[in-house]
C-alpha cells in the first residue's frame, strides 16, 4: 500500500474510492432499528413477554389490556421535595400558588390537546411528591409549562427537589428509618433512595444538629459510585459513608485495635438496624422509560439473576440486627426474581426472618398481594415443580420453584405495583423483620465461633476451623461413598491413624511377626484415614470450644490431610497411556535432551507410577497439595507438570521464621504460608502466602 493511502474495510481502493465506502455504508445501514429511529408505539410488543406474564397471572382478570396500554405510554415526570420542616412546606406552597394554581379547572389546551394539570401523589407524606405529564409539544408552546420546567431543573440542581420515579420512592418509606438507626443501602446507585434515607435520618433534627445514626451506601460498580456520590452530596450530610464492594460479600466483622496489654480483642460484628436490598434485576418494570426493553426482553435475564439476588438477600439478613427491618425490592414483575427469592430466604432462615404486614401503611397506594404459586420457564417450556424439571431443564435452580412449604408462608404480604393502577412503573417490595439469629447453615453464628468469642479468642480463626472441619467431613463422606462403590467394606477392626506418640512407640516396641502381615488393601487404608479425619475434626471443634487456638488449628489441618488421603486411597486407579510424542515432550521439560535419550527405554516401567517423587500419589501429611500430578490423577490437569505447592507445617521451620522476622506469637503465619519445592517433603523453593484461592509469593 502506498504512503498516505487509506485502508478500507471493503477491500477496495483508497480514500473515497472502490468498494470500501459502499460496503461501510452498507454495514452502517445494518445497525439495529432501535438505533436508527425512535421506537414507535406499534413496535412495542414482545410475544415471549406476553406469553410469560399471562402464564404467571400477575394481572387481575380483565385488566391485561390496560396493563399493556400503560406499559406503552411514556412515563410521567415525578419529583419530590427534599428535606422536611418549614423550608419544604414553603417550597410546596410556592409551587401550588405560583405555578399549579394557574391551571384552573383543567380547561387549558395546546393545539386542541388538553393539558393535564400537575398531580400531587396522594400516598406520599405531606404532599411533597408531584407528577407532571406534559408532552414535548406542549412544553415548547406554552410559556407556563416552560417556566415550570426551568424551575424544576434549577431546584433539582440546587438540591431542593429530586426527580425520581414514583414507585422508586416507596421502599424507603416502608423502612421507617429513625435518627438513631444504622442504615445500609446494599445496591445504592444512582442514589435517589439513599437521599431519601438520609432525609429520614435527619428528620426532626434541629439546625446544626447531627443525628447519632448513619447511612452506609454501597455499590459494586465504582463508576456508579461516582454517580452515587454526586447525587447524595446535595444533602450535605456528615452521616453518609459510600463504599464500593460486592453486596453479597460485604465485610460482616471488624478487627478492633490491640488491647493495652498487647492482647488481641475479638472481632466486632457489623450489624445494621435497617437494610435496603434494592437488588439488580431484569428491569421489565421500567419499560415506560426504557422502551428498548421491549426488543431485548427474554427469560435468561431473570433466571440468571435469581442466584445473585438470593445471595444478596441472605447476606443482608445476616448483617441485620435482631429486631431490625429489611426491605427487598426489584423493578420487575417476574415472580422468579420476587416471591421466589423471598420464599427461599424465609425457608433457609428457619423462622429467624418474617414478613411484615404493612397493609395499613400508605393506604392510598394501590398494590397487589404477593403470589403463593408461580411457574418457572427455561428456553423450552414451563415447569410447575423442581421434580418435573430437574432432569431436563436448562439452567434452572431448585430455589426458583414454589413448594408446599413456601406456599404456606404469608407471601400475600409482599407487594407488587402495576403501571396501570397508579400511572407508574412496575415494582415489587417485601418488608422483612429479623426475630432471631440465623441458623449456622444460613450464615448465622457458628457454635465454635460463639464459644471462641466468649473466651476472647479470634472469631475469624474459629470460622476457619469450622469450615475446615466441615470440608473434612465432606471429604470423609466422599471417601466412604467411593469405598462402598469399590467393594465390600468389611467389619475389620481397623485402628484409627493419628492416636499420638504413645501408639507410635507401642508399635515400634512390638516384636516383629514371624510371618509377613497381609497387604493392606486400598479400601482398608481409606477407611483408616477417614476414621482418623473424623476424629481429628471432632478434636478441632472441641479445642476451639475450649479456646485452644493452636491445638485446634493443628487438629483441623490434620483432619483435612487425613480426609484427602482417604479420598485418594479410595479412588480407583486409572492408568492413562499417553502418545509417545507427548511422553517425549514431558521428558524434555523434566530433564532435557538427556532425559529423552535415557528415559526412552524405561518409559514402559515408569508409566502409571503414582508414588514417584513430586506426584500427588505420594501421600504426605499436609492440608493440601497443588501440582505434581498427572492426567487421571486427583490433582491433574493444567498443574500436572508444575512443582508441587504445599503448606509449610513443619514446626521447627516455622519457629525459625518467627524468630528471624520477629513476628509476635499470635501472628497467623501457620494458616497462610506454604512452600514450593521439587519434592513435597522438603527442599528450598521459597515461601508462599497461601490465600483461600491461589498461592501468592511471600518471601525468600
Amino acid at each position: 500500500m502506498a504512503r498516505g493511502q487509506k485502508r478500507s474495510w471493503g477491500g477496495g481502493g483508497g480514500r473515497g474510492g472502490g468498494r470500501g465506502g459502499n460496503e461501510w455504508k452498507q454495514d452502517k445501514d445494518k445497525r439495529p432499528k432501535a438505533q436508527q429511529e425512535y421506537l414507535g408505539r406499534n413496535d412495542m410488543s414482545n410475544a415471549a413477554f406476553e406469553e410469560y406474564y399471562l402464564a404467571q397471572d400477575i394481572v387481575p382478570d380483565g385488566e391485561w389490556g390496560a396493563f399493556l396500554a400503560a406499559l406503552k405510554r411514556p412515563l410521567p415526570v415525578t419529583f419530590r421535595i427534599n428535606g422536611s420542616g418549614r423550608f419544604a412546606d414553603h417550597l410546596r406552597d410556592r409551587l401550588q400558588t405560583d405555578f399549579f394554581a394557574q391551571f384552573g379547572d383543567g380547561q387549558l389546551k395546546v393545539d386542541g390537546e388538553p393539558v393535564t394539570p400537575p398531580l400531587s401523589l396522594p400516598w406520599y407524606p405531606n404532599g411533597y411528591a408531584w407528577q407532571l405529564e406534559f408532552s414535548r409539544n406542549q412544553l415548547r408552546k406554552l410559556p407556563l409549562l416552560e417556566r415550570i420546567h426551568k424551575f424544576v431543573v434549577a431546584a433539582n440542581d440546587a438540591g431542593s427537589i429530586s426527580r425520581q420515579e414514583a414507585v422508586s420512592m416507596v421502599p424507603p418509606l416502608f423502612l421507617d428509618v429513625q435518627p438513631h438507626h444504622k442504615v445500609l443501602d446494599m445496591c445504592a446507585a444512582p442514589g435517589s433512595k439513599t437521599f431519601q434515607l438520609l432525609e429520614s435520618l435527619h428528620a426532626g433534627s434541629r439546625p446544626g444538629q447531627t443525628p447519632p445514626g448513619l447511612v452506609m451506601a454501597n455499590d459494586a460498580d465504582f463508576m456508579r459510585c461516582n454517580l452515587l456520590t454526586h447525587q447524595t452530596k446535595r444533602v450535605c450530610s456528615p452521616c453518609l459513608l459510600v463504599v464500593n464492594h460486592d453486596a453479597s460479600r460485604l465485610p460482616a466483622s471488624l478487627l478492633p485495635p490491640p488491647l493495652p496489654g498487647g492482647g488481641r480483642a475479638p472481632r466486632v460484628e457489623v450489624r445494621f438496624d435497617r437494610i435496603l436490598a434494592d437488588v439488580p434485576c431484569s428491569g421489565d418494570g421500567t419499560m415506560r422509560k426504557s422502551p428498548d426493553i421491549w426488543r431485548r426482553w427474554n427469560l435468561s435475564g431473570g433466571n440468571s439473576l435469581h442466584p445473585i439476588q438470593l445471595r444478596i438477600a441472605m447476606h443482608g439478613a445476616k448483617m441485620l440486627e435482631v429486631g431490625g427491618r429489611m426491605v427487598y425490592s426489584t423493578c420487575t414483575f417476574n415472580p422468579v426474581e420476587d416471591e421466589a427469592v423471598v420464599a427461599e430466604l424465609l425457608v433457609r432462615c428457619k423462622g429467624a426472618m418474617e414478613l411484615v404486614d404493612v397493609s395499613d401503611c400508605l393506604p392510598a397506594l394501590r398494590r397487589m398481594p404477593g403470589k403463593h404459586a408461580w411457574k418457572v420457564k427455561d428456553r423450552y417450556r414451563f415447569y410447575d415443580t423442581w421434580d418435573e424439571a430437574k432432569d431436563i431443564c436448562y439452567k434452572l435452580e431448585q430455589s426458583m420453584f414454589a413448594t408446599p412449604e413456601k406456599a404456606a408462608l404469608p407471601l400475600e404480604r409482599c407487594m407488587r405495583f402495576l403501571p396501570h393502577h397508579g400511572d407508574t412503573g412496575g415494582f415489587f417490595v417485601a418488608v422483612l423483620r429479623k426475630v432471631g439469629e440465623l441458623p449456622p447453615e444460613a450464615g448465622g453464628p457458628k457454635p465454635a465461633a460463639a464459644a471462641a468469642a466468649a473466651n476472647g479468642a479470634d472469631v475469624e480463626a474459629a470460622d476457619d476451623a469450622a469450615e475446615e472441619a466441615g470440608d473434612a467431613a465432606a471429604a470423609l463422606a466422599a471417601a466412604l461413598a467411593a469405598g462402598a462403590e469399590d467393594g465390600d467394606g468389611g467389619d475389620a477392626d481397623v485402628k484409627p491413624d493419628g492416636e499420638g506418640e504413645a501408639a507410635a512407640a507401642e508399635t515400634a516396641a512390638a516384636p516383629e511377626p514371624e510371618a509377613a502381615a497381609p497387604e493392606v488393601t486400598p479400601l482398608e487404608a481409606a477407611r483408616s484415614a477417614a476414621e482418623a479425619a473424623l476424629a481429628s475434626a471432632e478434636a478441632a471443634v472441641a479445642a476451639y470450644e475450649a479456646g485452644d487456638q493452636d491445638a485446634a488449628s493443628r487438629a483441623a489441618a490434620h483432619a483435612d490431610a487425613c480426609a484427602r488421603r482417604a479420598a485418594t486411597a479410595a479412588a480407583p486407579k486409572r492408568q492413562q497411556r499417553e502418545p509417545r510424542q507427548q511422553q517425549q515432550q514431558q521428558g524434555g521439560r523434566k530433564g532435557g535432551k538427556g532425559a529423552d535419550a535415557a528415559g526412552g527405554a524405561d518409559a514402559g516401567e515408569d508409566e502409571g507410577d503414582d508414588d514417584a517423587p513430586g506426584t500427588t500419589g505420594q501421600l504426605v501429611n499436609v492440608s493440601w497439595v497443588r501440582g505434581g500430578g498427572g492426567r487421571g490423577r486427583p490433582t491433574g490437569g493444567k498443574f500436572a507438570y508444575l512443582d508441587p505447592v504445599a503448606p509449610l507445617e513443619d514446626e521447627e521451620t516455622l519457629s525459625t521464621l518467627f524468630e528471624y522476622y520477629g513476628m509476635p506469637a499470635d501472628f497467623p503465619l501457620r494458616r497462610w504460608v506454604g512452600t514450593r519445592c521439587a519434592g513435597v517433603g522438603g527442599g528450598a523453593g521459597g515461601l508462599w502466602a497461601a490465600g483461600p484461592r491461589r498461592p501468592r509469593r511471600f518471601g525468600m
